[in-house]
């Protein structure tokens, strides 16, 4: 079986969109989904967004940290498919990465209840150094950072 890892590939979150992820730990909250940057609004069925900041954000690399995440979910038919973005920050910019879409949750039913504890926690952001000569995987869940 071959595997990829998955890689953030950031990009800069439009001003002010995603600042409410520092004041949110532990816990999801709603964001307007026309705060999001251009290329998400357009996703097609689109029908909310979600945040949920870490309570220990980590070094990824090079000056950028992961500080949360973002989930969007979008509706085709009578499915529902949520998409996690990771959020990172370096300085006093806010960065997004790209999607990943292989969590436990990535289709549900549109009829019942969101699963967030399925769609928060599992990006396959691996191991990183925590800067003090120890290592810690953050978020909880998300494996060992390959994907099949």
């Amino acid at each position: 079986m071959s595997y990829r890892t998955y890689e953030p590939d950031w990009m800069m979150a439009p001003s002010g969109a995603l600042n409410v992820v520092t004041c949110v730990t532990g816990t999801c909250t709603g964001v307007c989904t026309s705060a999001l940057p251009s290329g998400i609004q357009k996703m097609q069925g689109l029908q909310t967004a979600m945040v949920s900041g870490y309570e220990q954000s980590f070094s990824y690399s090079d000056g950028m940290h992961v500080v949360g995440e973002l989930v969007v979910i979008r509706h085709d038919g009578n499915t529902a498919k949520g998409y996690a973005y990771p959020i990172g920050s370096s300085g006093s910019d806010i960065f997004l990465g790209k999607e990943y879409k292989r969590l436990p949750a990535h289709h549900f039913s549109t009829t019942g209840n969101v699963p967030v504890d399925d769609l928060f926690g599992h990006l396959p952001l691996g191991t990183f150094s925590t800067g003090n000569n120890g290592t810690q995987t953050l978020p909880p869940g998300s494996g060992s950072g390959a994907v099949p």
